[in-house]
């Protein structure tokens, strides 16, 4: 329920009910599940609403966890992880740091072209 109801508030740009939701839902579920997809999927929710904010270390924090757990039950080959190294890449890119910005984001087209080869949509827009 508090996943949804930060989606919501998300989308009527209202972040901090929105971010409320998502901790609140971050906290019950790691107590209920611990660190599974799930949990990291909150995680990037809650990263992106700081990135929205403007509050680029806490996002960064937030997707570098989100990464982790992801890498932690799925591996490295995994679209998911992809995702989040594009996050780390923006925010990156957000705070000028385009050389560690390119790193993320060539990680992750790696990562996509190991997953759907290199002729993929995906990887075309990576």
């Amino acid at each position: 329920v508090m996943l949804h109801k930060g989606s919501i508030f998300e989308c009527r740009k209202q972040y901090l009910k929105s971010l409320a939701c998502y901790e609140e839902s971050l906290q019950l579920r790691k107590s209920v599940a611990g660190e599974d997809e799930v949990t990291a999927d909150t995680m990037k929710r809650v990263g992106e609403i700081h990135r929205l904010r403007g509050s680029y270390d806490q996002a960064m924090e937030q997707f570098e966890s989100a990464l982790d757990v992801y890498r932690m039950n799925v591996g490295n080959d995994h679209e998911s992880v992809a995702d989040t190294l594009h996050c780390l890449g923006y925010i990156h890119d957000s705070k000028n740091d385009s050389d560690k910005a390119l790193t993320y984001h060539k990680e992750a087209w790696n990562v996509r072209k190991a997953i759907f080869g290199k002729d993929h949509v995906k990887v075309a827009s990576s």
